[in-house]
């Protein structure tokens, strides 16, 4: 029963360092964030930013590639901070 728990508590700890479950934000999260009318929105990409909190997303808004920073907030919104692509 020890190895068990051990094993377990293991596991959860992992999954809540690896941040499981969290991903980038959506198209309709980042319309949200920017203004932006999501049905002109397409081919999202987002990785985590590197050095700075947040994602950096790539996406097309009509016919431009734009490239942004978006951090979470304590409310579960997503808030735009900076434009990467100029």
């Amino acid at each position: 029963m020890k190895t068990y728990l051990r094993s377990a508590a293991a596991w959860a700890l992992a999954f809540a360092l690896a941040g499981c479950g969290e991903s980038g934000p959506t198209l309709q999260q980042i319309a949200s964030a920017t203004g932006y009318n999501a049905g002109a929105m397409s081919s999202l990409s987002c990785t985590q930013a590197k050095e700075k909190p947040g994602y950096v997303c790539a996406y097309e808004y009509r016919g431009n590639v734009q490239t942004i920073r978006l951090i979470k907030t304590d409310s579960g919104a997503w808030r735009y901070v900076e434009q990467l692509d100029r």
